[in-house]
């Protein structure tokens, strides 16, 4: 992370913030979030499937008992909306907004972008990486007027430094009655948040593969990206060991699910005489309802290398287990548009001998490969510590020659190229 953030809450604009990403979430900790990469041209990757993530996050938190977002939804119905227009109408501006205001502070041009004192100035330095992070949470109703001196803000403390109405950080919240709910005309929408901080995402390439120790038990929540998972993974955070990229979380018969902000994948070899067939004959993986792929992609023909004989295994998108991610719609996407069979089933360490290449996805690393992938002693459940390498190619092996260490394998290397080519890039200007 460099710089300041940028941060906009409830219209409020705060251009010069020290809090990080996970501070920033942990004040809307009864909300969904999503988290999106800006490239260098100012574009938001993949801004649709974001969208259609906090709508689903809504939809997930909705179900549990406490009905966190009827209020909303109770007040779009009597307006004749839906989710997707409070995201358009409401999450879109702020967004806008924020980033209007990181790439003005960026340029000194408070209309943000590269208007026409930018171009007055001549050429401009290469703008950073960026990650823009989205929180919405519920209104909660305004306390009992008896009650209202214990939750009220100090009249003195700074608009921005109030707390967030819409949180439980600090407990459980009441649900009104229907009977005390004001008509739903008069409800006010949800509390968006962005935040918005330039971002150097990790390199690629040769001597940049990296560490990731199988640690934890599953999430308490998958189905949704909630605000309260960034409390939740605090203490996995804190035992991961030096040099470790990623924590990874497993189920009580060792299938790797996924990481604390990553999807896990391994790419691994066929059983011989096992009936797999031609990468080109698999089927293409289903994809969440919320993460769909354009139908063009859906069907868009193998090519590229022939990976017979190897597959991809990865958790499925839509088992609950583990939260379905917007790279790893990509990947699956660029699976498919390579010919190469998935497996939709968590990776198995006791199948590992089988693993050819192992990666991470996650919106702002893309495409992470992984040169070892370790279970150590003290993971909560208990596992005997166990290890893995990518194996060594068949023939005699000449001395390590100085040099970078280990880089993608070549179905990472291919799977990351497609995934490139089948990213939407939105100019942050013409956001929707």
């Amino acid at each position: 992370m460099i710089g300041k953030a940028v941060i906009v809450s409830d219209g409020i604009l705060e251009t010069e913030s020290d809090l990080t990403p996970q501070q920033f979430l942990l004040a809307h900790g009864d909300g969904v979030y999503t988290s999106a990469l800006l490239t260098s041209e100012e574009a938001v990757v993949d801004w649709e499937l974001h969208k259609q993530r906090l709508i689903r996050g809504m939809e997930v938190l909705n179900q549990g008992e406490s009905r966190p977002f009827e209020p909303l939804l109770a007040a779009l119905k009597f307006k004749g909306d839906s989710l997707s227009g409070f995201v358009s109408g409401h999450v879109t501006p702020a967004a806008k907004s924020a980033l209007g205001a990181f790439y003005g502070a960026a340029t000194g041009n408070s209309g943000g972008g590269n208007g026409g004192a930018a171009a007055a100035a001549g050429p401009q330095p290469p703008r950073p990486h960026a990650m823009l992070v989205i929180a919405v949470c519920p209104h909660r109703p305004p306390p009992a007027p008896a009650q209202a001196h214990a939750h009220a803000p100090t009249p003195s403390a700074p608009a921005e430094q109030q707390p967030c109405t819409g949180c439980a950080a600090t407990g459980q919240t009441q649900q009104p009655t229907p009977s005390q709910l004001p008509p739903p005309s008069s409800v006010p929408a949800a509390r968006v948040a962005v935040y918005c901080k330039a971002v150097q995402p990790p390199p690629y390439g040769p001597g940049h593969a990296a560490q990731a120790a199988v640690m934890g038990r599953p999430r308490s929540l998958a189905a949704a990206k909630a605000c309260s998972w960034v409390a939740e993974r605090r203490r996995l955070e804190a035992a991961k060991p030096p040099d470790v990229a990623e924590v990874l979380l497993s189920d009580s018969g060792g299938g790797i699910l996924e990481g604390l902000v990553t999807n896990f994948h391994v790419v691994v070899a066929a059983a011989a005489g096992a009936g797999t067939p031609a990468a080109s004959e698999a089927p293409a993986p289903p994809s969440p309802p919320h993460l769909a792929p354009p139908a063009a992609v859906q069907a868009g023909a193998p090519a590229g290398p022939d990976f017979r004989g190897l597959a991809l295994q990865v958790c499925a998108p839509d088992s609950g287990a583990a939260l379905p991610g917007v790279a790893q719609c990509r990947l699956l996407q660029a699976a498919a548009a390579l010919g190469l069979r998935v497996e939709l089933r968590p990776p198995r360490a006791a199948e590992r001998a089988a693993w050819q290449e192992a990666l991470l996805t996650n919106c702002i690393r893309r495409v992470q490969p992984l040169s070892r992938v370790f279970c150590p002693p003290g993971n909560e459940w208990g596992f005997v510590p166990w290890e893995w390498a990518p194996p060594l190619p068949p023939g005699p092996q000449a001395p390590a020659a100085p040099g970078p260490g280990p880089g993608p394998g070549p179905v990472t290397a291919a799977l990351r190229e497609q995934l490139l080519r089948l990213e939407e890039h939105t100019p942050w200007q013409e956001l929707r």
